[in-house]
């Protein structure tokens, strides 16, 4: 066995590798592990133990001098400087998802330890410029058994030019967001039979853009725990977020997974929830779930709560049978939509029923779909389009509009709106309104309209929504995912 004081040596010297970009970052973390340290062992201070805690430093500007004077002729070491320095060029830009060829580290120490005690105008310079990049590279290097981090949370339009070129050569699949690539990198950094373990946006369980990264860790990991918390528990955090761990290979198993995402009032009524779930699993909020089991759903959203009954509903429902769509997009919402009572009446095209009609009226406003109020059944057709001569003035002036698809102008439908952070609601729309960008449309043809209309207004399909839209984001893609199992009095 190990005493205290050599137990807490052995975890420093051996165990613990930290890497920060941000200096202060990285100090503040050096001064943590030392603190915890000395809780243990008093003397911990004056037993010269450093922890291998750095931060991310460059090799933009080292000095050839102490490079030559390092290597001192030898080829092995000229190369993994040479190696290492190229490598972490403009590493300040990157962080650690930076890969590092692995060296013979070693001999690299073997001969910081020489020439500390030599007598060179180069010795001090080598000491301390090239130290801290052997130091660097191979902690950014190594596999470990475990890896766990706070990624940065950075979608692709706020990265720099650099770090977006990165991302995208070396984690195409994994480019939505920053955080995504991370975990997808720590990954690579474990060794096979190790764990990983993240502090994220939980976003990616659920959103098409992060489909991949779902799959990833479906089969080539296998998620042990994962803790959802409430929308806003998290104050520091400016998004909703998750925390989860997996084992770094693919083994059939079930993880275990809270779903906290009701429980208001913090992270200390997330604390106390997430003890009284490991202490009592029929509390109502945990679950057991294997991977596998996503993969039913379209677009394997991470549904861990969803029953067995709802898995069988969309291994064998029938197909959504609307076509569902996103309409008319001025791209300049001031100057082409109004409320029908802004306007004069007699301007306004009613009781039009195709996109020829529409052209032969000689109308300038048109009724639109816009979305609106959460409202179930009918209603909130208050908004008009200025479509004059088919749009003449939106194509000559706006860049980004869009009007298209003008076969399905003024036809019979279903509408919602699109962003709602409230409960999902459908409305019938009659001949003679065009459909929109902000309240999208569903066309049935005759197609079981009222059936649907009825089932989208449901509580059935709210709890479908959950899964595929837990972002209160219903779009046409997410509301054709939902599996229709018709009544067998239908």
């Amino acid at each position: 066995g190990y005493t205290t004081r050599e137990a807490v040596a052995s975890i420093v010297e051996n165990n613990l590798y930290g890497l920060d970009i941000d200096d202060r970052a990285a100090q503040l973390a050096y001064f943590a592990v030392m603190m915890k340290a000395r809780q243990y062992d008093r003397r911990f201070f004056s037993r010269g133990i450093q922890p291998h805690v750095y931060a991310i430093v460059e090799g933009n500007h080292v000095d050839k001098f102490a490079v030559d004077y390092f290597c001192n002729g030898d080829m092995k070491l000229t190369t993994a400087m040479d190696t290492i320095i190229k490598e972490l060029h403009d590493a300040k830009e990157y962080g650690s998802i930076l890969t590092v060829t692995p060296q013979d580290w070693s001999a690299l120490y073997d001969r910081f330890a020489e020439i500390t005690e030599d007598i060179n105008m180069s010795r001090e310079t080598a000491l301390r410029e090239l130290l801290p990049l052997v130091q660097v590279a191979e902690a950014l290097a190594q596999k470990y058994d475990v890896v766990v981090t706070n990624p940065p949370y950075m979608g692709a339009s706020n990265m720099n030019l650099k770090l977006n070129e990165f991302i995208k050569n070396n984690y195409a699949d994994y480019k939505s967001d920053f955080f995504s690539a991370f975990v997808i990198h720590a990954s690579q950094m474990t060794k096979q039979s190790g764990y990983c373990g993240f502090f994220t946006p939980y976003v990616w369980m659920f959103i098409q853009s992060y489909e991949k990264m779902r799959n990833y860790l479906y089969n080539q990991a296998t998620i042990e725990t994962l803790i959802q918390f409430e929308y806003s528990a998290f104050e520091e955090a400016t998004v909703p977020v998750c925390t989860f761990a997996f084992q770094n290979r693919h083994v059939q198993k079930k993880g275990c997974y809270l779903r906290l995402v009701d429980f208001r009032g913090g992270m200390e009524v997330q604390r106390q929830k997430t003890l009284e779930a490991i202490k009592n699993h029929d509390c109502g909020f945990y679950y057991e779930q294997n991977t596998d089991n996503f993969s039913i759903i379209p677009g394997s959203p991470v549904a861990y709560w969803a029953s067995t009954k709802m898995l069988e509903a969309f291994q064998t429902g029938n197909k959504f049978a609307g076509e569902t769509k996103k309409g008319v997009l001025t791209g300049d919402n001031n100057t082409y939509l109004r409320l029908w009572h802004e306007v004069n009446i007699g301007k306004i095209g009613f009781e039009l029923y195709s996109h020829a009609e529409m052209i032969d009226s000689s109308m300038k406003w048109f009724p639109v779909t816009s979305g609106g109020e959460k409202r179930r059944w009918y209603g909130n057709f208050d908004t008009i389009v200025n479509l004059e001569n088919d749009g003449a003035d939106i194509k000559a002036n706006v860049k980004n509009y869009r009007l298209r698809d003008s076969q399905y102008y003024m036809l019979e439908a279903i509408t919602w709106t699109e962003i709602s952070s409230s409960i999902f609601t459908c409305r019938y729309v009659p001949k003679g309104i065009l459909f929109g960008n902000g309240g999208p449309v569903s066309f049935f043809f005759n197609k079981k309209l009222m059936y649907h209309l009825a089932l989208l207004n449901s509580k059935v399909a709210m709890e479908i929504l959950g899964y595929l839209a837990p972002t209160i984001n219903y779009g046409p893609e997410q509301i054709n995912r939902i599996p229709i199992v018709y009544s067998n009095e239908d």
